[in-house]
């Protein structure tokens, strides 16, 4: 077990701006930005220690990004995903303000906490650059995603025969367009 930095009472954790691992490590490693740790064959993001940067390219390989990996991270607003990423745990972007958001085709477990998280943070950029701003915000999923889809500004769930709109990211809009792929609107879509 590894600790890094330290908390305060009612703060967040106190995170270095460099972390060196022992090159002979065969469980960690960092690239300039971010912690891994190569668990069973998995490559999995621990936690982002660049607290201060705007855009995490996040390792190819990588299969899971941990809870609370990007709470450190308050002027991050683009992560890039790889293609290999299967599963978001709850809390990964807690207080992000992102303004945009790839979801790649494996990607298929994301935490329902993380869910509201990455909505409601992509329509605080809507709300305060608008819609038609080069900030407009917008949840991006590949195609092939046999879990997840988006719309122009809607976040759809497939499962059990069913697309869902479970979330409308930006309801300041004139229209909200349903897309023709969804089959049900969820509960509390456009509270």
């Amino acid at each position: 077990y590894m600790t890094m930095g330290r908390q305060k009472y009612g703060q967040p954790y106190e995170t270095p701006s460099t972390l060196k691992i022992d090159k002979k490590s065969p469980y960690y490693f960092t690239d300039d930005k971010c912690l891994y740790e190569l668990k069973n064959d998995e490559l999995i993001l621990i936690f982002c220690f660049k607290g201060g940067c705007n855009t995490v390219d996040v390792a190819d390989g990588t299969v899971i990004i941990k809870n609370g990996a990007f709470n450190h991270c308050k002027y991050l607003t683009s992560i890039n995903l790889p293609e290999t990423l299967t599963t978001i745990e709850d809390n990964a972007f807690k207080g992000l303000e992102l303004y945009s958001l790839k979801l790649p085709a494996k990607t298929t477990d994301i935490g329902a906490s993380e869910f509201s998280y990455l909505v409601d943070n992509l329509s605080t950029w809507n709300s305060y650059y608008g819609t038609g701003s080069s900030w407009s915000t917008k949840i991006i999923v590949d195609p092939e995603n046999p879990m997840y889809a988006s719309g122009d500004n809607c976040f759809i769930k497939k499962s059990d025969g069913k697309a869902t709109v479970i979330r409308v990211y930006d309801k300041r809009v004139d229209e909200i367009v349903i897309p023709s792929c969804a089959t049900h609107i969820g509960p509390g879509v456009f509270e």
